[in-house]
């Protein structure tokens, strides 16, 4: 098994990661990844505290793929940078590189969220 956390985030050329991965695989094997939702992490979301009192993470430029970096420069995308994609293309770039998706979870929220 090859487990990937929070890398392909930063890496260029997606398709050729996964080729690679796929050759590298033994027969049966499994590649587990991690990656931050991508649409909650785009270049222009933020979190924005309602009138009532509520935070909510707005959401702009989802469909729109491409290299960004941070406003902030203290911050891992403000030093690194990332590719943002949407879900659809790390799905549909698996399968073209002949993985097959056997299950995918989105873990839901627990707690609740404080900003300053």
């Amino acid at each position: 098994m090859r487990l990937t956390m929070l890398a392909l985030m930063t890496i260029p050329d997606l398709e050729a990661v996964f080729r690679t991965v796929r050759r590298l695989l033994k027969s049966g094997g499994w590649f587990v990844f991690a990656v931050t939702h991508p649409c909650f992490e785009t270049p222009h979301a933020g979190w924005l505290r309602t009138d009532e009192g509520t935070v909510v993470r707005t959401v702009g430029g989802y469909f729109h793929e491409r290299f960004w970096t941070s406003r902030n420069p203290a911050g891992v995308r403000g030093r690194v940078g990332e590719y943002h994609r949407m879900l659809s293309t790390y799905l549909n770039t698996l399968i073209a590189t002949g993985f097959a998706v056997e299950r995918m979870r989105e873990p839901a929220a627990r707690g609740k969220l404080s900003i300053g």
